[in-house]
């Protein structure tokens, strides 16, 4: 959700408040699951293969000693553990010897989240069997609602965790991807409407279960998550057996501007009451004398954190440009998708996959990074695949854009101008930034690796070297 979702931000202001979703505003006990699983009906067998599993996640030296629950790290919307976590969190923790472990999504966590949701199964499963203790669990936007898809439909995985942290989780959805996917979406953002079936799902029966302390960390000034508005928000939770609190980081510091993007990166405030839930007593022992029971709590929070720029883990020297690197992360992510559903407009509704390569300016030398696989098309049918490679800049304007179509469609039709010509169609690319140019190779490309090959070659050519 994320970046993509901030273009429609101003325009859904006055309509998120009008059609904020149905949020329960008392704490409940379990209630009925509708059409949906019971809450004990034992999970399905994992589909994912396992080697993909286990490939997801990544874990600092001491979980397998931990002497404290290692904290499981869940990023958001079109983000990797890199771009999320390793300029933070990872740091703050390992200054603290405090095991963790990231989790990689599938399609930089813009795929089908209940798919996501397996990858968490199995990180909780591995990280709790490693450490033989229960885990923590800190996740950031889709990050911070996705454990409760596992702990939902995979019961197993509830006596594994001892408290669930979101920052800015979207629990509830958000009416700006209602209005943002009404009419094509990639499979995340979709299923993260306030009136998504997946929302209705996940908080079917009980939204918190016994026996796990859930801490909800939120902003006021949330623009993605929304409404986050106390009693409305979109992100707190109300009902089941679980010790809830929902904490917007203005009831410490009532002047927190902190917007979404901050509260997954650097916010203070955030950070303060994530540490204050993860050090909540283990059910096993206790680590030293400021553990305590349940989750987080405001009058823990020290006042002086509201004068504190950065959270720890946060290098200021290196803040400008690991914060650019996350946002650029978010922006790449939605290019291939945003670009690709204007090319449907030139391409057809009926085009089949096409591997994409995007070269953003290259000044001088381009960073190339994978792209596995992004969504297009209608977000209410599986999305089709796109494969390719996407090179970034600290720019965002989109320099070349080239398209290697797949054997049942050999080039871009329809007034798109001849194949490996300049052609001027796509201009205001709605991912932020211009596109200067789209180029079609003069022969049909057929896979990822073949495409990132020819769209190197053309802007090396292109840049003169």
């Amino acid at each position: 959700m994320d970046v993509v979702l901030r273009r429609l931000v101003p325009a859904l202001a006055a309509v998120a408040l009008a059609c904020s979703p149905l949020i329960p505003a008392a704490h409940a006990t379990t209630g009925d699951t509708g059409p949906y699983a019971p809450l004990n009906r034992p999970g399905p067998a994992l589909s994912v293969p396992a080697g993909r599993l286990a490939a997801s996640l990544q874990c600092s030296t001491g979980v397998s000693v931990a002497r404290r629950a290692p904290v499981l790290l869940v990023p958001g919307t079109t983000l990797d553990p890199e771009p999320n976590f390793d300029w933070n969190y990872e740091g703050a923790f390992d200054a603290q010897h405090r095991p963790w472990c990231a989790v990689r999504l599938p399609e930089h966590a813009t795929g089908d989240v209940q798919i996501a949701g397996e990858y968490v199964v199995y990180a909780l499963r591995t990280m709790s069997a490693r450490a033989h203790r229960k885990v923590d669990v800190l996740g950031y936007s889709q990050g911070g609602m996705l454990p409760r898809w596992a702990l939902r439909f995979w019961p197993d995985t509830r006596r594994l965790v001892n408290d669930v942290v979101g920052l800015d989780p979207s629990n509830h959805g958000t009416v700006v991807a209602d209005a943002a996917c009404a009419q094509s979406c990639d499979a995340a953002n979709y299923q993260q409407a306030a009136r998504a079936r997946f929302i209705a799902a996940l908080n079917s029966g009980a939204e918190t279960f016994r026996g796990i302390d859930y801490t909800v960390i939120y902003s006021r000034t949330d623009e993605i998550a929304v409404p986050n508005v106390d009693g409305a928000s979109s992100s707190s939770l109300h009902t089941g057996d679980g010790r809830i609190a929902n904490i917007a980081v203005q009831t410490i510091c009532p002047g927190d501007p902190s917007e979404h993007l901050a509260m997954g990166t650097y916010d203070p405030v955030g950070y303060a009451l994530a540490i204050d839930a993860i050090d909540a007593i283990d059910a096993i022992d206790a680590i030293d004398a400021l553990d305590h029971a349940g989750p987080a709590d405001p009058a823990r929070v020290p006042v002086t954190v509201c004068a504190q720029p950065l959270q720890p883990g946060v290098d200021p020297a290196m803040f400008p440009q690991q914060y650019a690197r996350y946002v650029q992360a978010g922006l790449v992510r939605v290019i291939v998708p945003a670009v690709l559903e204007d090319l449907n407009q030139i391409v057809g509704r009926g085009a089949a996959d096409l591997a994409v390569h995007v070269v953003q300016s290259v000044r001088p030398d381009p960073v190339v990074e994978d792209v596995h696989a992004a969504a297009v098309g209608d977000g209410r049918q599986r999305p089709r695949r796109v494969l390719g490679q996407v090179t970034s800049s600290g720019d965002n304007d989109l320099e070349l854009l080239v398209v290697c179509a797949d054997k049942r469609r050999a080039a871009v039709q329809d007034g798109a101008g001849a194949a490996g010509q300049r052609v001027d169609v796509l201009h205001g690319v709605r991912a932020s930034g211009v596109l200067h140019e789209l180029i079609v190779p003069e022969h049909p490309v057929h896979d990822a690796a073949q495409c990132g090959e020819v769209g190197q070659q053309l802007a090396e050519r292109r840049a003169g070297r």
